[in-house]
């Protein structure tokens, strides 16, 4: 792979970038809309999507996380490429409320580390992008 940041770019161009009339999530009316899962979730797209946030993070990053669904390939593709790297930093999902059985977890992924506390720097995503006017 090239620049992973040209990748991603002309991926999301190519395939997530759609034109229409659209009503987002905070109601408003779009003439287009861009669905980064369709990148995200692509095996090509998910390492574009990895390798570029991996090389936007501070060294010392304890974590990724993200809220579920969205940030879920997200977090899971910038840990991957980590370890890939031999830096793994561990992806971490947060649930909007703890989830009602099991564990009753309200964040997944490996037990939490003594070096996750406060203080300590994690990258986070909502998994959505969008824009306010106003």
């Amino acid at each position: 792979m090239t620049d992973p940041r040209q990748t991603l770019l002309e991926l999301l161009v190519d395939r997530a970038y759609r034109e229409g009339d659209f009503t987002l999530s905070s109601g408003q009316n779009s003439s287009y809309y861009i669905n980064c899962k369709l990148v995200t979730l692509d095996a090509i797209g998910a390492l574009a999507t990895g390798r570029t946030i991996f090389n936007l993070l501070p060294p010392d990053t304890a974590a990724v996380a993200g809220l579920t669904l969205g940030a879920d390939p997200i977090v899971s593709a910038v840990s991957l490429v980590s370890a890939l790297e031999a830096q793994p930093i561990p992806a971490l999902i947060v649930r909007k409320e703890a989830k009602g059985h099991g564990t009753q977890a309200y964040i997944e992924g490996p037990p939490y580390r003594r070096d996750l506390r406060r203080g300590v720097r994690r990258c986070g995503h909502d998994g959505t992008v969008g824009s306010e006017s106003g």
